[in-house]
């Protein structure tokens, strides 16, 4: 089963501390790789794409998984819609008709934690150089990596690595653009509109963490 990081999309949704290097803009439209890696307690591959928009304004956020694999094999995944201003997070599936809906708490913006290092470099070369910063930091056996563009503060990748398991991983996000182009992807389908909240495990989720935003 692919593994979604159902209990810090719902615990906190987005990466945000008190004490933040930067921050993404408001409104933001995405796409994300994700690669994850483990060796315990089996040795798996987990990839996949997201197509990510995020409205802090509206308090709305949607994540469409797509060309999700496990050890090379497809996994069917849902679509994640957070609809903060109702206290509701949707997970549903058109295909099979499938919807089910959590509570969850406040939207937060997406940003880069305090690290405990950085530094600055640049991708590309003379008129194609764009200025990059990386922040890390280690805690216990996991060593974190982030990397932004310098102006803006648009995310770049992510990797994490953990030295006791082990286990890698990383994200790539590309095609940053601002604003939300058709703001009918907050929309709630229809099979999500007659359910009662529950707190039971989603199909095709497991307790370890997988989350676009998980720097």
């Amino acid at each position: 089963m692919f593994m979604l990081v159902i209990g810090l999309l719902v615990l906190s949704t987005y990466m945000h501390t008190a004490e933040s290097c930067c921050c993404m803009p408001e409104k933001f439209e995405l796409h994300e790789y994700v690669e994850d890696i483990f060796t315990w307690p089996s040795a798996m591959i987990q990839t996949g794409y997201a197509n990510i928009s995020f409205d802090l304004e509206v308090k709305k956020s949607v994540f469409f998984f797509y060309d999700v694999k496990l050890n090379g094999k497809d996994v069917p995944t849902p679509t994640y819609l957070f609809d903060h201003s109702s206290g509701f997070v949707y997970v549903y599936d058109l295909r099979s008709k499938y919807c089910k809906k959590m509570p969850i708490g406040r939207m937060n913006p997406v940003c880069v934690p305090a690290y405990q290092s950085t530094y600055n470099t640049h991708l590309g070369a003379a008129k194609e150089m764009l200025f990059v910063k990386t922040y890390q930091s280690t805690a216990g056996n996991q060593t974190t990596s982030t990397t932004v563009t310098k102006e803006k503060c648009y995310l770049i990748s992510s990797e994490l690595n953990d030295s006791e398991y082990p286990i890698s991983l990383r994200r790539q996000f590309y095609g940053t653009t601002l604003g939300i182009k058709d703001m009918s992807v907050f929309k709630i389908p229809a099979i999500c509109k007659k359910i009662f909240w529950n707190t039971q495990e989603i199909p095709e989720v497991s307790r370890r963490v997988f989350h676009p935003f998980y720097l």
